[in-house]
Formats: structure tokens, sequence, C-alpha cells
């Protein structure tokens, strides 16, 4: 008697089975009850392995099926899979709803195995074959071990009790019947490509022995995947989220078929808006280290005393506005001051007010243990230079009067103290910067080098207040060690899309006391009223969605503060505010804690979270943008290191290489530039911050300008003197800047003769190609032409298969003529220059750099 739809229902939960959940296996029959498929997980171990080894036997090979209701057919359904891949699969669908999973095989086109009278009695004896995957390999390994041992078992009976055997021969009358083998299947099904839609097509058209109907059903995954990216990317650019809808725009090439035509204009047409919604309010900040021409207004500090009534100046260390992580406050020789200045980028400024225009004379208090070195001064458009002698310790303060500066006009204005020369610096402790009024005639007379003590200055509005980095420092107790340091060479895995301005890694250790990831970062008493504190994190691992702060402050009392959300693998800033109960004592913070939450104990002790920034924001609320940080502009390519092996593999048959470890020597290295790029000033910035990324023997010209001539292209892998000869350069960067389209007369004209040919020929040289998008430095109708040929180009195989990186700098502006402004010029070399940084990362951890 056959059960009906509605009386039969799992014997565990209650759910209703269908009679096509039965017959299709996705629910099972356990010693004759009924479970529904989401109770299989519940059953005992060894049913489970039972169950499983029946699904390998019958032929089904992948983890995960989808299941296709006709009377739902919009509807995803999955087959059931291991209780390992619920939380994977469950976040697939969650960042794009959709989970890539081939169509669960009808049951005639599954192999069957023939019984044996010897095989052990069955615990499942419904259909259980719901559509997963083969049991993973030691269930498999377990089912074909039982197999053996059984028919090793009755062989040894049979041989060691003949008369029986033939006894029992004869007395079985009744023939046994032999199960034929089915037949081989010829015709090629969707189970014989790659899950993945765009792998499956490119195998697919190549193979003439593939159904027409299979390749349609491919093409059609195809569209589905494509379609619902760029419906999000929509989505995105709606909701100004460029570097999102930059990431959809750019996560699935197309083939070039006319089956994709709606889709290909359509994408066509997103990168257009994409294009002409970029503004360099959406890039990165520009460079810190660059002053601007004309520095906007900033309001005028409070100062710690009333200022004079000659309109005197005294700027001191706590009112400044620090760019750089090593420059911060201290206390030396009783005296407050701006140490550990040993990055020669950092700087201080001070905004400060002029209210009665004039010469003012220049005095800075300072101590150097060993000089000289050179300074200069930035103010209202003007430059005072000076040299700083020793003074014998860091706490032995003089005073040096730096030269005299007219200040026109009254108002607000900034005041910054830079290194004059990188390469000669020597760190300074300073101690104040004063600016007195003077007369053409009066002597330059220096400030007493030991002044009466300053009294405790007054709160400062908010726009005055500095923001203060974290020193790197941790605390640590009882058997818990210190996060380690991560360098920034990529020896230990350093997850993609690093933001540039990052100088340093930390990763969380498991604490022994807590048995979970925790870090203590050591605050050193810095003041945070009405502030906060932010902190740049990376979860490490795809499992750990939340992290646990806590502050404590200087009486000791330590407020847990709520649960912050992790995004899986980016970089996230987390904002901290002080609490405005007043449980907190925002003068003296002590210690940041971050911990994993009770849940994530299974967490391995060397799979800890990142730590790459942090800064205390005082007298305002904080913002991610307190942390200084630029965007990274290599395109995103979420597959970078899983692709860019196969790329090293060309150029190591290239140069003759039986492996591509150590391979590219990072120093040697060579930009090919426009004929934009003959600015001698900004080749040798773009060299200096460049050098310490790039370590090894340097070419003395790293870059040069290239020649649109076929003769001059031909030969520029080729010959002692080419520009790019493989002996001598292990990386080439190209960055025309847009003049390509100058020598061609259209686009597809320049991807075909110039791109295609010269990555290509890079490539067969043994050259890592690098290229570099945008600005576009073109005028007229060339300016549209370069655009368009950007956006072919990031679809070409050597980028789109193999994950070449390509430098993204389209979203910088230029003037209609071409030119670029000085501060558009310096973002674009520190993009660069952080670009290839995080590139060397990716490389040394493939083992591919020397």
């Amino acid at each position: 008697m056959s059960e009906s739809a509605s009386t039969l229902s799992c014997t565990r939960c209650g759910a209703g089975i269908s009679n096509d959940d039965l017959s299709g296996g996705l629910a099972v029959r356990v010693d004759g009850d009924l479970v529904c498929q989401m109770c299989v997980d519940t059953l005992p171990g060894e049913a489970v392995v039972r169950i499983n080894q029946v699904r390998a036997m019958r032929g089904l090979e992948a983890t995960t099926y989808a299941v296709k209701l006709a009377q739902a057919p919009r509807l995803q359904l999955f087959s059931f899979t291991t209780a390992a891949n619920v939380t994977h699969h469950r976040r697939k669908l969650a960042s794009d709803g959709f989970f890539e999973a081939p169509p669960l095989p009808p049951p005639s086109e599954r192999t069957r195995l023939p019984t044996s009278a010897e095989a052990p009695k069955k615990i499942v004896t419904d259909r259980v074959a719901r559509g997963q995957l083969p049991a993973k390999v030691p269930m498999l390994l377990a089912g074909g071990a039982t197999v053996i041992v059984l028919g090793s078992i009755a062989l040894a009976l049979a041989l060691a009790a003949p008369a029986k055997r033939s006894s029992a021969t004869e007395a079985d009358a009744a023939p046994t019947e032999i199960p034929s083998p089915e037949p081989v299947r010829q015709v090629k099904t969707r189970l014989d490509y790659p899950v993945d839609p765009l792998l499956a097509w490119v195998q697919s058209e190549k193979d003439s022995d593939c159904p027409a109907l299979v390749r349609q059903g491919i093409a059609q995954e195809v569209i589905r995947k494509r379609g619902m990216q760029l419906a999000d990317a929509d989505q995105a650019l709606s909701e100004r989220r460029l570097d999102d809808a930059t990431a959809l725009a750019n996560a699935l090439s197309l083939p070039d078929d006319i089956a994709f035509r709606d889709l290909r204009r359509h994408e066509n047409d997103l990168r257009a808006r994409l294009l002409a919604s970029r503004t360099l309010a959406t890039a990165p900040k520009p460079d810190p280290t660059t002053i601007s021409p004309t520095p906007p207004p900033v309001a005028p500090p409070v100062q710690p005393t009333p200022p004079p009534d000659d309109g005197r100046m005294i700027l001191l260390p706590d009112a400044a506005d620090i760019s750089g992580t090593s420059l911060k406050p201290q206390d030396a020789g009783g005296r407050r001051n701006l140490g550990f200045w040993s990055n020669p980028t950092n700087s201080p400024r001070w905004p400060v007010s002029v209210t009665k225009p004039g010469r003012y004379r220049i005095d800075v208090l300072m101590a150097i243990q060993a000089g000289p070195t050179e300074a200069v001064l930035e103010i209202a458009g003007r430059q005072v230079e000076s040299q700083f002698a020793a003074t014998g310790s860091w706490d032995r303060f003089t005073s040096v009067t730096m030269g005299v500066v007219e200040l026109k006009e009254s108002g607000a204005t900034v005041l910054r103290l830079r290194p004059k020369d990188p390469t000669t610096w020597r760190p300074i402790n300073l101690a104040r910067i004063s600016l007195i009024p003077t007369s053409d005639g009066e002597t330059a007379t220096a400030i007493p080098p030991t002044p009466p003590p300053m009294p405790t200055p007054p709160p400062s509005p908010p726009a005055a207040m500095p923001v203060v980095a974290w020193n790197g420092a941790f605390f640590t107790g009882g058997r818990d060690k210190p996060p380690r340091e991560v360098a920034l060479n990529g020896s230990e895995h350093v997850p993609s899309g690093l933001p540039g301005g990052v100088t340093a890694l930390f990763r969380s250790n498991k604490s022994q006391a807590l048995k979970r990831h925790a870090a203590f970062l050591d605050l050193g008493g810095a003041k945070a009223t009405g502030g906060g504190v932010v902190v740049l994190v990376h979860p490490g691992r795809n499992d750990r969605n939340e992290l646990i702060p806590s502050l404590t402050d200087g009486k000791g009392t330590t407020v847990k503060l709520p649960a912050v959300a992790l995004e899986d693998d980016a970089w996230t800033s987390i904002l901290l505010p002080l609490p405005d109960d007043g449980s907190l004592d925002g003068t003296q913070l002590i210690t940041l804690a971050l911990e994993d939450s009770a849940k994530a104990t299974h967490i391995p002790d060397d799979a800890g979270f990142l730590i790459a920034s942090a800064v205390i924001v005082n007298g305002r609320a904080a913002t991610a943008a307190d942390l200084g940080l630029r965007p990274s502009a290599l395109l995103p390519d979420a597959n970078r290191l899983r692709n860019l092996p196969r790329l090293l593999d060309l150029l190591a048959k290239s140069r003759k290489k039986s492996t591509p470890q150590k391979l590219i020597e990072p120093g040697r290295l060579r930009f090919l530039l426009g004929g934009w790029g003959d600015d001698k000033d900004w080749r040798t910035a773009m060299r200096r911050q460049l050098e310490p990324f790039v370590p090894g023997k340097q070419p003395t010209t790293m870059m040069a300008e290239i020649a649109f001539t076929d003769e001059w292209l031909g030969a520029m892998t080729k010959g002692k003197d080419a520009a790019l000869d493989p002996q001598n350069i292990h990386i080439g960067v190209l960055w025309t800047g847009g003049d390509e389209v100058t020598a061609f007369p259209d686009a597809q004209q320049t991807i075909a003769t110039f791109w295609k040919q010269r990555l290509d020929q890079l490539i067969e040289a043994g050259v890592l190609p690098i290229v570099v998008l945008g600005p576009n430095r073109q005028t007229g109708d060339r300016r549209a032409t370069a655009d368009q040929v950007w956006q072919q180009l990031i679809a070409l195989p050597p980028i789109r298969l193999y994950s070449m990186p390509v430098i993204d700098l389209r979203a910088l502006t230029t003037a209609a003529d071409g030119s670029w402004d000085a501060a558009t010029a310096a973002l674009a070399r520190q993009l660069v220059v952080d670009a290839i940084a995080e590139t060397v990362f990716s490389l040394r951890r493939l083992g591919a750099i020397k």
C-alpha cells in the first residue's frame, strides 16, 4: 500500500516529505523510519557514513547538486551536503545570492554496483542518494576496505572447504543470476565540465563532442551569474558605492560570443556610467607629505597662554597635526616635545592665526644627538630653510633662529616643518616653534634655552585637536605571547587589498587564559575626551565574523563595548566611540582589548586576526578617515594568488627555468612612460618612494620613455641595450597615460596591434608585465578613445586568466589639456608605489622573489 504525499512526514521533526523528495533521494528511510533531508545530520555517525558510502557507490560526483522543482523553477534548492560545507554555502549565497552547483543527475544516469549476497546488511533501506558529492576520502577508503575484507573472507572460506562448497553448490539447484554491467555512457553531460560556468564554457566551446543542449545550459549559467553581478553593480552604483561597483563590474569577463550580446551591452553601459561617476572625492586621499600650494583655511587654535599684544605665536607639540606614524609627542629632559622623527616622510603641521601682518622671526627649540641636518619651514606659501647642528643629547635643547618671514595678510594659515632632503635627514626632538614680530633693523635674539614651565593648556576646539597614532606596543601577561609583527614582505600571508599608508602589521595570538584569540593594545595614556579609537583589522579567516572590544582607563576601570562585525576577507575600520555616560575616564586611556567571542574557541593558534593601524581621536567623533589610509590601487582580483602562479610558470619557461621559485628580483624593475613622463623631478621623487619596496640590484635608469614605432617596440625585449632586456629587467611597468591611441586609428586597432602583442612579447621574454590605467592625459576625441581602450584591456587573457597586476588610476582627474596639478601627480606617484609594494608581497608569498 503506497503512502500518499499528505501522510509522509519526518519521524524526527515532523516535517512533511513529498513523494518527489523520496523518489529523488532528498529524503531517506532508516530502519523503516522516514528522515527528512535536514535531519540526516542528526543521525549517528555510522549511519551517516553508510549513507555516504551508498551515495559514492551510486556514482554521485559532486559535493552539492542543484535540485530543480518544476512547480518552482526560480527557487534555489540544493541537495544534502556535509555540515562542514553548510557555512560556506550560506555565506556564498549571502554575498552574491548565487551558489554554483551542477544539476542533480537523474537516477538512470547514476552508476549502480551489483548487489552481493555477502554484502553487509544495509542500514538505509530506501533511496538515499539525494545528490550530494561522494563521501569524503576517508569514507570512500572505509567503504572500499569493507568490500575488500569481505571478499577476502569469502575467498578464504571457499579455498579451505572445497567439499562443503561442492555440496552446497549441488544443493542449490536454482541458478544464480549475474547482473550484467550497464553500458558505458558515451554522450557527455554537464558533469563532464568544471563547476565554474566560465571555465565550463571555455572547455565546452573547444570540445566538438559537447552536445548543443549542454553548451546552451552552460551559457545560461554564465548569463545568470553575470546578470546577478551586473544587477548588484547597478545597485552599488546607485548607492554611490563605487569601489563595490568596480569590483563587481570586473569580477567576470564575458566570452566573445553572440549568446552574451545583451549582457555585453549592459556591461559596457555600466562601465560608462561608472567611469562618469568617478571623481577625486571617491579617490584616495592626497599624499599627506605634499603640501597644497593654497592650503585650505583652518580655524585658529587656542594657544596655551593668551598671545601677547605684539602678535607673537607659540606652537607646542600637543597642538600639532601629525602626518605619519613614527612622529609623536613625548617627554624628554623635562620638556614636552615631538620625538621619534625617524621617518623623513612624517611631518608636523600647526594651524595658526595671523592677527598682525608683518615680518616674523622664526625660532625653533630643538635637540639632536648627532648632526647636522637640514629642515624647511613652510607657511603661507613661503619657505625658510635652515641647518640644525648637533646638541650632543636628545634632552639638551637649543634654540635656533631659522630666519625671517613676511606674512602680508591676516587670517588663518598653516605652518609645516619638514626635512629638506629625506636621504640626509637625521631625527630631532622638537619642543616648540615661535614666531616673533621683528623689524628690518632688529637683531635676532634666540629664546632662552630654558624658559619657565608652561602652564597646562586649556581644552582646544575640536578642529585644533590632534589625532594621536598608536605606538605599536602591546600588553601581555602570564604565558601569553605578544602578537607578532607580520613583515610587509609577504613572508606570511598578507590579505589582498592592503590599504596604502600601513607601515606595520600584527597578528593576534591565542590567549592561554581566555582560550581564544585576543590582543591588548597599549594606548600609552592617550586622551580621547569626547572622541574615540579607530583601528583597522582583518578577520584572517571566513569563520571569524566579530570581535569584542573593551577599553581600560588610568583608574583601572574596564568597559566592554558592543561586539563589532567583520566583513569576510576584507579590511575593516572599527570605530570605537567612548561611552558618554561617564563610566570611562577619557583623559587617560591605557588599554584597548580586541577578543574573539566565546564561540570562536575552535580557531587554531596560528589563525589570528590582523591589526594594521590604530589612532586615538580627542575632542571630536572619530571617523575612518582619521587612519589616513589610501585604498589599494590594484584592480580587485579575488583569485590573484590562485591564478598568478600560472603566469609565473609561463615566465619561468620563457627564461628556461624549471620552476618559478626565486624567479624575480624586485629591484630589476623599469617603467616605460608615455611622453608625459619627462619631468625629472617627478621621476626622482617616484624612485625614492619606491626603492624601499623593491630590494635588490636596481637599474641605473629605472624610468624611460616608450616610443610607439614598430621598430622600437619590436626590439623592446631583444638585445643588450633593449629597454626591457630580460637579462637585466624582471618587471616591466607600462604606464602610457593613453599615448598609445595617438599611433593607431581606433580603440580596436590599439588593443590588437599594441596591447595584445606587447603583453605577449613581455611574457615570452620572461618579463612580468604590470599595466597602469590612467590618469587620462589625452585631449579631445583621443580622451574618449583612451577610456575605451582601457575598458577592453582588462578583458584580455593575461589579465583575466592569469591575474596579471593592473594598477587603476582612472579616477584621478586631469585638465582638459591633459595636464595634472602637483597634488594629483603626487597622489598618482604614491598609489603606484603602494600597488607595486602589494604586488611584491604577493610574489614573495608565492615564493617567486629571490
